[in-house]
C-alpha cells in the first residue's frame, strides 16, 4: 500500500505517550522530524557549521537519551545500516572530546511538505539568528536569559537532563558526589553554564577539564574534596575552570614535564574511566 499521511510534528513531544525506548522506525522520523527546513548554520563548540536544508546535527549520547536506548553501541549500528541503506550520510564536525555529527535525509525532498516548509513558523529562523549572535554574548547576559527562562536550545529541559546524566557518569568515575534531584535553584544555574558553555558538548568539555585536574580531583599536596555539581555550576567557578586555573601545572618542581601527546592520552584515559564504571562516550 503506497501514499502518504500527514503527522504533526508535536507528536513526539505530546505528553499523552508514555516515555519509552523508540523503535528503530521510530527513530528515523525522528531523524525527519528535526532536519532543518532550509539552508541554516548550527553551533558545534565555538564554530558556526552549516546545516543544510534536510539535515540535523546530533550527538551519539543527546540521541541514545532522546531514543532511550540502553547503549550507544545500538546508537552507532542503527545510524550505520541507515547509512548501508542509502537513506542517510553522515558528517562528523567539531573537536575530538565535543564531537556533533550532521545526520542528512537522503529523501528529505520526498517526505517533505514543500507547502509547510513554506510557512515553517518564525522560531526555526529566529533560533538560527539568536546562535550566530549568542557567539557575542556575556556571562550577564547568559545569567539574564536563565533567569528568564530563555534558552539557546529549542530543548533546554532536554539539555538539562542530558548535562546531569553525564555529570553523574563522570562522578561515577571520578568519585565525586551524584546528584540526585534537579532543583529549581539548580536548574537555573545550569541552565546559565549550558548558555555560556553552548550546550551538552561545551559542558562535556567542562567536565573533561574537572576529571583531568589534581585540584578537582583531591589529589594535591594538601587535597581539597569540595568538588561537586553545585560547585560546578557557580558562576565564578564554571568560568575559572574553563579558563583554565584549575588545570594541572607541568613545570611545578614537583611535577615532572608533561610528555608530548599526553593531551590525548587524558582524553583516552576520561573515556577508559568511565567505560571502567560501566559508561561510555555516546
Amino acid at each position: 500500500m503506497s501514499g502518504w499521511f500527514a503527522v504533526s510534528k508535536d507528536v513526539f513531544d505530546d505528553p499523552v505517550w508514555k516515555k519509552e525506548p523508540m523503535s528503530e522506525r521510530e527513530a528515523y522520523l525522528w531523524l525527519c522530524r528535526n532536519a532543518a527546513w532550509e539552508d541554516t548554520v548550527h553551533r558545534v563548540g565555538t564554530e558556526m557549521v552549516d546545516c543544510p536544508k534536510g539535515c540535523v546535527f546530533i550527538t551519539l549520547r543527546e540521541f541514545q537519551h532522546t531514543t532511550c536506548w540502553g547503549s550507544d553501541t545500538k546508537v552507532r549500528n542503527f545510524l550505520l545500516r541507515l547509512e548501508n541503506a542509502g537513506l542517510i550520510e553522515r558528517t562528523v564536525h567539531g573537536k575530538k572530546n565535543a564531537p556533533k555529527t550532521r545526520v542528512s535525509i537522503c529523501e528529505y525532498a520526498e517526505i517533505s511538505d514543500s507547502d509547510a516548509e513554506e510557512n515553517a513558523p518564525k522560531t526555526h529562523r529566529e533560533r538560527t539568528k539568536n546562535a550566530v549572535n549568542k557567539q557575542g554574548n556575556n556571562k550577564q547576559t547568559s545569567e539574564a536569559k536563565a533567569s528568564s527562562g530563555d534558552c539557546s536550545s529549542p530543548h533546554p529541559a532536554n539539555d538539562q537532563s542530558i548535562a546531569v546524566s553525564r555529570y553523574n557518569d563522570a562522578a561515577e568515575a571520578a568519585g565525586w558526589p551524584k546528584i540526585q534531584k534537579l532543583s529549581p535553584n539548580r536548574s537555573r544555574q545550569l541552565k546559565a553554564r549550558l548558555a555560556e558553555c553552548g550546550g551538552p558538548e561545551g559542558w562535556e568539555v567542562a567536565l573533561r577539564k574537572a576529571f583531568d585536574s589534581d585540584f578537582c580531583r583531591g589529589r594535591t599536596a594538601k587535597p581539597w574534596h569540595g568538588f561537586g555539581f553545585d560547585w560546578l555550576i557557580k558562576s565564578q567557578n564554571f568560568t575559572k575552570l574553563m579558563e583554565g586555573n584549575y588545570d594541572n601545572r607541568t613545570h611545578r618542581p614537583d611535577r615532572a614535564e608533561a610528555p608530548h601527546g599526553s593531551e590525548n592520552r587524558s582524553d583516552a584515559a576520561f573515556e577508559q574511566a568511565l567505560r571502567l564504571a560501566g559508561l561510555g562516550q555516546a
